[in-house]
């Protein structure tokens, strides 16, 4: 039994082993306790080694209490749990601590006020976007080796929901990731904010929204960081009832399969309904230089002029159907920069249909630009 202070933490540990004391890993022990005070989430290094020290600081004072019991090197049952202000996780089911690293087999339940935090004990940075922004997830959690899998993930994040699956792989010299997820509403922008340089550019984070509803109206003006795409390796699928490319641009029951490959983000076909129409797209985004470069191809078929107008202006001009369809090349440094330089070529087809509204001003300048030539030929 020991109680105590130790680094400005209370400790609490009552422990019971039958074994050799030169070999604990193959002893039949019983550890419960708590650590109550600084820095208690250090022991997350323990469930995922991989992650650094410096991405769990902010955690600051929390508890760490546990219940273990059986032999380490085959097999320990137990509950393992955390709680800090930044976040609060669970784990409860068995684990052994085998000759390549830390087997687990369970359930874990993660909580936090802040999205990004979770995504950086991953190794990914996190996008402002992804900050201030609640998150309370479940899964069935196996992990072996250097690899982990997150199984039946449901939740929410941002009040909207949240399941799928994840499959993490550290064993190589990339890590290689197998996401399928379904969501609510979420914000394009936001999910490829990790791929902007927060960092060397004045504050434009309110720009970018949230994952979750209010999305950002545009893409932030920073520059582009494409590093971590040379650092991963997999394929994402995802499917939401309303994706957001950018205001307002909307596309609802969307459906978004993506690889990763060579530093390279390939979208296949991003399919869904936008403005009243059937819309297909798929692009290519790779590193050029420091910056990126941009290959895309967009359709959408059915469209409604009303939806078109009422996005665009805020309310309805003109009423009946349309098709549009484009591809597009461009590079930039930064996203806008990248929207700026794109060129390309595309079609519109507009069929019958009726105009709601239109400003006189534009007509009359045609009238009187026309009455000035007319007099000058006369």
């Amino acid at each position: 039994v020991v109680n105590g202070n130790a680094g400005g933490s209370a400790v609490a540990v009552k422990a019971q082993a039958n074994g050799e004391p030169a070999k604990l890993e193959q002893a039949d022990i019983v550890l419960t306790g708590s650590i109550d005070g600084e820095r208690p989430q250090t022991i997350l290094g323990l469930l995922l080694p991989d992650v650094p020290q410096d991405k769990l600081a902010t955690g600051g004072k929390g508890k760490l209490s546990f219940e273990l019991k059986g032999v380490p090197k085959t097999n320990l049952t137990g509950r393992v749990a955390l709680e800090t202000q930044a976040m609060t996780i669970g784990f409860d089911g068995q684990g052994a601590l085998k000759d390549d690293g830390l087997a687990l087999t369970g359930k874990a339940q993660a909580t936090t006020p802040n999205a990004g935090l979770a995504i950086m004990l991953f190794g990914f940075e996190a996008s402002p976007g992804a900050t201030n922004v609640p998150l309370n997830l479940r899964a069935d959690i196996v992990k072996a080796a250097q690899s982990i899998d997150f199984k039946g993930v449901a939740g929410e994040i941002a009040g909207e929901p949240v399941q799928g699956n994840v499959s993490l792989d550290n064993s190589g010299t990339v890590t290689k990731v197998t996401l399928d997820a379904k969501a609510g509403t979420v914000s394009l922008p936001v999910l490829l904010g990790g791929l902007v340089a927060w960092q060397r550019t004045p504050s434009t984070e309110q720009m970018l929204g949230t994952l979750g509803g209010g999305t950002s109206e545009v893409w932030p003006a920073r520059g582009f960081s494409l590093g971590p795409l040379a650092r991963i390796d997999g394929d994402f699928k995802l499917a939401a009832k309303s994706l957001s490319l950018g205001a307002p641009l909307l596309v609802q029951d969307a459906a978004l399969p993506a690889r990763v490959d060579k530093g390279a983000l390939s979208i296949a076909s991003l399919q869904g309904r936008l403005f009243g129409g059937t819309f297909a797209g798929s692009g290519t985004l790779s590193p050029r230089g420091t910056g990126a470069g941009l290959e895309a191809r967009a359709d959408l078929k059915g469209g409604k002029l009303e939806d078109l107008s009422k996005g665009l202006a805020g309310k309805v001009l003109a009423k009946g159907p349309f098709s549009a369809s484009f591809t597009v090349t461009g590079e930039g440094l930064s996203p806008p920069g990248l929207v700026a330089g794109l060129s390309g070529e595309g079609t519109l087809s507009l069929e019958p249909g009726v105009v709601q509204a239109m400003s006189k001003e534009p007509l009359q300048r045609v009238a009187v630009e026309a009455a000035k030539t007319k007099k000058l030929k006369d």
